[in-house]
């Protein structure tokens, strides 16, 4: 279960980006689950019922070498037991790998996943002020949630 929930925590913002106003497609990878979208809380560093992006991207770094659990300095999936490669959770990591690595190499170099694409974050940051508050999270996680992604 541990690893799951590592997973989980990895893929916030792995899903496909949606406007913040509509529902997300329901063609959204897996990783947009409104369980996902509320581990975003995790990165209020500050403790104020906010996440800035500055915080998100701090966390991030703070939180890769939990990630590279084989420690070669990038994310893979030989980051995956290779009995859970071919479950939902390596499709997931497939999955932010390629969304996520900027030079093609297969892999997620700790710049590629920390300075990579926020679309989770930019999903509940409704109002665009770069700030994602415990109600947009909430509201943007209805609305996966209304799509069949709890």
């Amino acid at each position: 279960m541990r690893r799951l929930t590592l997973l989980s925590t990895l893929m916030l913002g792995a899903s496909a980006a949606a406007p913040a106003e509509a529902a997300p497609p329901a063609s959204a990878p897996v990783a947009a689950s409104a369980a996902t979208l509320a581990r975003l809380m995790e990165a209020d560093t500050n403790r104020d019922g906010q996440v800035s992006r500055p915080e998100l991207i701090a966390w991030r770094a703070a939180s890769f070498a939990r990630f590279d659990r084989n420690g070669d300095g990038s994310l893979s999936l030989d980051d995956i037991p290779s009995f859970l490669r071919g479950a939902p959770i390596g499709s997931q990591m497939a999955d932010l790998i390629r969304q996520y690595d900027a030079n093609a190499d297969g892999r997620l170099a700790r710049a590629e996943f920390v300075t990579g694409p926020t679309p989770l974050f930019d999903l509940a940051d409704a109002n665009h002020d770069g700030l994602a508050t415990k109600a947009e999270v909430d509201a943007a996680a209805a609305r996966l949630r209304a799509i069949g992604k709890p």
